[in-house]
């Protein structure tokens, strides 16, 4: 009995480091694009550091296949052939990871700068302090120049509105003879009737002073927005509190008012005939000649009177 002994292939193409081997040239291209020879390769390499020589490989020096244990051939079915034979192993690779070389004094240096950074930040507060506090200083400095400033500027303007009063108008009415100095007349009266108690009374007081100089009014105002009038009385200038002296003005004036009923009355005597008109327009003169009984009323009356006349004798700063 004859037995054919078939010789065993040998493959052509051989991949060491995937244990991979093939005769068909464009398998073992195929292989060797593939994402795991890749990913071996470049293990390989990066282990060893050798980007030209990978011991695992074999290599091909002058066209021959050279083993791991030193020994090289012309034919790499030679190789593979002697490999099956070989008891080399690959050696174990050492990798020599270097560290760096401590500095001396770097853990020193660290500390220190942490050290500096912490004294310049505390200088820094220390320097933010110190400039509110100077800040909080000339806040106050200007403060009290300002209350200065304003106190001086009102006790100016007071000085000056006293200069104006006790030299400017030293020669001024007192009030009392400014008032027996009104001559009313008929018109006085009648401008009752269009204009109403507040009307007729501001018109009296206003046309008397604006036939005085300026200098010769016995009131004046100071203060428009506060209704603050002056008023000469005996001789000396004085603050009308409670605008008590204007009241007593307004009552005087209207009582000259009424003593016109009468010589009206004279000059009218159809008036008596309730059908006239002269009827009708005596009933309303008299009405609004008069002031209001009602106290509120009366004040509100006299108010409106005192802005209205104010606005005229407002003293120009």
């Amino acid at each position: 009995m004859n037995t054919t002994i078939k010789p065993q292939e040998i493959p052509k193409f051989l991949c060491e480091c995937c244990q991979y081997n093939t005769r068909n040239k464009k398998d073992y291209e195929k292989h060797i694009m593939t994402p795991k020879h890749a990913k071996r390769t470049q293990i390989l390499q990066n282990t060893t550091g050798n980007t030209t020589k990978n011991p695992h490989l074999p290599q091909m020096s002058d066209n021959n296949y050279t083993c791991i244990c030193g020994k090289s051939y012309k034919h790499h079915s030679s190789l593979w052939y002697h490999k099956k034979k070989c008891d080399s192993k690959p050696e174990n690779i050492t990798m020599n990871v270097e560290e760096p070389e401590p500095h001396p004094g770097n853990n020193q240096y660290s500390g220190d700068l942490i050290l500096e950074l912490l004294k310049q930040n505390q200088e820094f507060k220390e320097l933010i302090i110190e400039q509110n506090k100077q800040m909080l200083e000339m806040s106050k400095e200007r403060s009290i120049i300002t209350t200065n400033s304003n106190n001086n500027l009102t006790q100016n303007n007071n000085f000056n509105l006293q200069v104006f009063l006790n030299e400017t108008c030293k020669d001024a009415l007192n009030l009392s003879d400014f008032l027996e100095s009104l001559i009313l007349t008929l018109t006085d009266f009648e401008n009752f009737g269009p204009l109403g108690y507040c009307g007729g009374i501001t018109n009296i007081l206003v046309n008397g002073l604006n036939k005085l100089d300026i200098t010769k009014r016995p009131i004046h105002c100071s203060d428009l927005k506060r209704e603050v009038i002056h008023v000469k009385n005996n001789d000396t200038w004085h603050k009308d509190q409670d605008k008590e002296q204007m009241i007593k003005a307004i009552k005087a004036i209207e009582h000259k008012n009424v003593k016109q009923m009468n010589l009206w009355a004279k000059a009218n005597p159809e008036y008596k005939d309730p059908t006239s008109k002269k009827s009708d327009i005596y009933t309303k003169l008299i009405d609004n000649s008069l002031g209001e009984i009602d106290k509120e009323k009366a004040q509100k009356n006299y108010n409106k009177i005192i802005r209205t006349v104010a606005k005229e004798i407002l003293v120009d700063k």
